[in-house]
């Protein structure tokens, strides 16, 4: 959904599960992983949470 929409770009992915980091990596290699919610949150960069 996120690519279909104009002007929005996926950045950054949060989850705590390594299994699921890799997986998300692999899928959106351009996105940012973090491990911490809070931590994605004080990214600067990060304009909305989805």
């Amino acid at each position: 959904m996120i690519s279909l929409t104009e002007g929005i770009n996926l950045y950054a992915i949060s989850t705590r599960e390594e299994e699921r980091q890799v997986e998300a990596k692999s899928h959106c290699p351009d996105a940012k992983i973090y491990g911490d919610f809070d931590e994605m949150l004080e990214d600067d960069q990060v304009d909305l949470v989805v």
